[in-house]
């Protein structure tokens, strides 16, 4: 067993609380082009710079808390309510499931509907926004999965792999998510 401090858990995920040590894990996570393809990194990052975003990410978790998701422990990627707004009752989600070996099992989706529950049945959100690129379809299946509909369109929103590419964004609300987190909890909790 991790000594983590873990902020929900699942019977196949827990979102844990990063530490400083991540940096190392989480360097490697952000500067391979086949992860970073996904979330709009373009430069490198060095460990030092990782552990000072770890610093500021820790001590801004009643604003926007970032996560990590781990498995059988072992940190696999992050999970982040962003952007959040308190007077319309929205945020915005980011993921990344850092290890490509772990991709692809539903572990994602496991996380998210953890951090949504948090998001609605914990801040009484309204609607939680996710955006995506258009080339990324495992990552618009597991946000349809977990009830998220997709509402607009930015075309060619960024630049990514030599070509301009749409930005599709996908919101949910409590009453989208409910069904979705009930049949998935039938099977993951």
């Amino acid at each position: 067993m991790s000594d983590r401090i873990v902020f929900r858990e699942a019977k196949s995920v827990r979102l844990v609380h990063l530490e400083e040590s991540d940096a190392e894990i989480l360097v490697r996570f952000v500067n391979n082009p086949e992860i970073t393809q996904f979330i709009g990194r373009r430069y490198p990052i060095t460990e030092a710079k990782e552990k000072s975003w770890l610093k500021d990410a820790r001590e801004s978790m009643d604003e926007s808390p970032v996560f990590g998701i781990e498995v059988d422990n072992t940190l696999i990627g992050t999970m982040s309510l962003e952007k959040g707004d308190e007077v319309n009752r929205t945020a915005e989600t980011g993921a990344m499931i850092g290890r490509p070996d772990y991709q692809g099992q539903g572990y994602g989706t496991s996380a998210k509907m953890l951090l949504l529950k948090y998001a609605f049945d914990e801040l009484n959100l309204r609607i939680v926004y996710s955006r995506v690129y258009a080339f990324n379809e495992a990552s618009q299946a597991y946000s349809q999965k977990c009830g998220y509909e997709h509402v607009a369109t930015l075309p060619d929103k960024q630049y990514v792999k030599g070509e301009f590419v749409d930005e599709l964004i996908f919101q949910v609300t409590h009453g989208m998510w409910r069904p979705q987190f009930e049949k998935w909890q039938k099977d993951d909790l």
